[in-house]
């Protein structure tokens, strides 16, 4: 009698069916090349020095692979370009910037060393020292 019929739902079998699974998905998972590698052969590609066929033998690419990553780079090649142009626009921008906030830090800086030679006159604590109060003149300080 199979195990189905005995125990409907057994962990053993939902567990085989899992890695069955898992098996038969990384059956189809393709090659994975570096960045490097890919560069190499597609330069290579465009040289056009040899035909696909050639390389793909040589290098032991499929055909279909090479001419695929040569299309990819034909169609992003002018982003390389652009994104150069974007980058010196981001740097120019956040050299503003950072010229923006030394200047603010400059500003602070100074406004905090003139508050504390301004405050430097004044006591700490209301109560220990006589103060002048505006239209009252000079008073001793109230303990």
């Amino acid at each position: 009698m199979p195990a189905e019929a005995r125990w409907p739902g057994c962990l053993a079998d939902t567990y085989r069916a899992r890695i069955a699974a898992k098996r038969r998905a990384r059956a189809h998972v393709g090659k994975h090349y570096p960045a490097q590698f890919k560069a190499e052969v597609v330069l290579e590609v465009l040289r056009e020095e040899k035909t696909l066929a050639q390389i793909g033998a040589e290098r032991h690419v499929h055909p279909t692979m090479l001419h695929q990553c040569r299309n990819t780079v034909m169609k992003e090649l002018p982003e390389v370009f652009a994104r150069g142009e974007r980058r010196s626009a981001e740097r120019a921008e956040q050299e503003k910037k950072v010229h923006e906030l030394y200047a603010e830090i400059g500003r602070l800086s100074t406004e905090l060393e003139w508050l504390k030679k301004t405050a430097s006159g004044y006591p700490s604590d209301r109560h220990s020292a006589p103060c002048v109060q505006p239209g009252r003149g000079f008073r001793a300080a109230s303990a």
